[in-house]
């Protein structure tokens, strides 16, 4: 993480956000790729999360530091895993099998009791959309298995793939990467990777392609599954940087009853206190301080709910020993997984020259979760386009605390415009989700007083204290 230091406004605002923004381009045609996949069966469903926790915390550093990487993926779909890993020669491709079973040995035997299947090739065809909206709060992947594949003419479909294929699936609103890998066998193994399960179910045009032209040159209907990345590790092999893409946890904290004339004392206590703790803690993504009035709220980001839930140990811990006196109420709280999650792209945001950046928080008690997934798709859908009509959005989230209580934060670049979101977060309840929101939410509209990113690859912090 870097060290507070003053920089030009435009650079400001490009690292603020190149965390939250994955650009990515078509590349049909890069250099060598190879891959090693592993798929175990027999998995007890409720050990998927165990099962992708210690991955991210054990195996990806290993992945992360090993000669040649450059990506990794992790599908869970009921007693079933696939673990993919994306490297740049066979011999670093092997040497990952290696990796994985001695991690597997060590810290994973129990949990999946069934020795996998394991294929390593090279990828014939890797294409990669442009996911410029800005990091996906999740990732959806299809991998199909097609034995006894008549490998003479792998070239001869990959060739007919890029001429065919690659165009339609690059049209596809929220595709994010296609491979396919020839191994060292008779078996090719696709993969598919969209933002959502809506954008794959769209693709028609790939599964037509797979009927029509891979069927005839694997006489085996092909195996395999759908679901959700529970990982997803990408390098940058220009820098060895990294970027973890996965689910997104959020700890939300709101204060009362604070003297507005203490907010320069507490922003700075926080900026030379707190926010140390938060740049050495695990996991960290994020975080935000903004004020009004006599409110205070704090966001904090992080790559696991633990990590969440320690943040908010650890503010409390700090507010106690150091601003107990100017925050005379104990907090609401909220920690839950974030749902929707949107950044502007960097070329837009360098196109902005801002004094300074203004937030929108949002807090529903009594909120009914049991649609859930539902109104999550309802807001990516409408009302996140709506917010980008508008103008001048830059990130927006909502997350909710699996109980009834769900907090939405949108940053924007005036006051005006944050407080269009509120009227138009209102006009969308009432439309859209009268039966889930039963109450008016708690809100606070400010200038945000400390913005604090980190860039999970390089290990890099920037501190940005805004406005105030």
């Amino acid at each position: 993480m870097l060290k507070i230091k003053a920089v030009a406004r435009k650079s400001l605002l490009l690292c603020l956000f190149a965390l939250l923004t994955l650009p990515m381009t078509a590349s049909a045609d890069e250099d060598s790729l190879f891959a090693s996949i592993r798929l175990y069966d027999g998995i007890d469903p409720a050990d998927q999360s165990e099962i992708a926790r210690r991955v991210a915390e054990g195996f990806l550093p290993i992945m992360r530091e090993s000669e040649g990487f450059v990506g990794y993926y992790l599908l869970p779909a009921d007693d079933k895993l696939a673990a993919v890993s994306l490297f740049e020669s066979p011999e670093q491709a092997a040497a990952s099998n290696e990796a994985a079973r001695d991690f597997v040995a060590e810290n994973l035997a129990p949990l999946l009791p069934n020795p996998p299947t394991a294929h390593e090739g090279a990828v014939g065809l890797n294409v990669r959309g442009d996911m410029m909206r800005g990091l996906p709060s999740s990732l959806y992947a299809s991998l199909r298995v097609y034995a006894d594949f008549d490998m003479t003419r792998f070239d001869e479909s990959t060739e007919q793939a890029k001429s065919e294929l690659v165009p339609e699936l690059l049209a596809i609103d929220g595709f994010f990467a296609q491979y396919s890998v020839a191994t060292t066998g008779s078996v090719v193994v696709a993969i598919s990777i969209y933002d959502s399960p809506a954008a794959a179910e769209a693709n028609s045009n790939a599964v037509d392609f797979s009927r029509g032209q891979v069927a005839p040159r694997s006489p085996q209907v092909p195996t395999g599954f759908s679901s959700s990345l529970a990982v997803a590790a990408l390098a940058d092999t220009a820098d060895g940087a990294n970027l973890i893409a996965r689910e997104i946890f959020a700890s939300v904290r709101v204060y009362d009853g604070v003297d507005p004339t203490d907010r320069a004392e507490i922003q700075q206590l926080t900026v030379e206190g707190f926010l140390p703790i938060m740049r050495s803690s695990a996991g960290f993504v994020g975080y935000y301080w903004m004020q009004a009035d006599d409110m205070l709220a704090a966001i904090s980001l992080f790559e696991m709910p633990e990590q969440a839930a320690a943040a908010t140990e650890a503010a409390s811990a700090f507010v106690a020993e150091t601003v107990a006196m100017l925050l005379p109420n104990p907090p609401t709280v909220v920690e839950g997984a974030v749902d929707v999650y949107y950044a502007m792209n960097e070329q837009d945001i360098l196109s902005q020259s801002l004094p300074s950046l203004y937030a929108a928080l949002r807090l529903y008690d009594n909120y009914d979760l049991s649609d859930r997934d539902e109104a999550a798709a309802l807001v990516e859908r409408i009302f996140v386009p709506q917010q980008q009509e508008a103008g001048g959005l830059f990130s927006y989230f909502t997350m909710n605390d699996g109980i009834d209580r769900v907090a939405a934060l949108t940053v924007y670049e005036s006051a005006e415009k944050a407080l269009v979101a509120n009227t138009l977060a209102a006009e969308f309840v009432a439309e859209y989700l009268p039966g889930q929101v039963t109450e008016e939410p708690v809100r606070i509209n400010a200038e945000l007083g400390i913005a604090a990113l980190a860039d999970v690859g390089m290990g890099a912090n920037l501190v940005v204290p805004m406005g105030g």
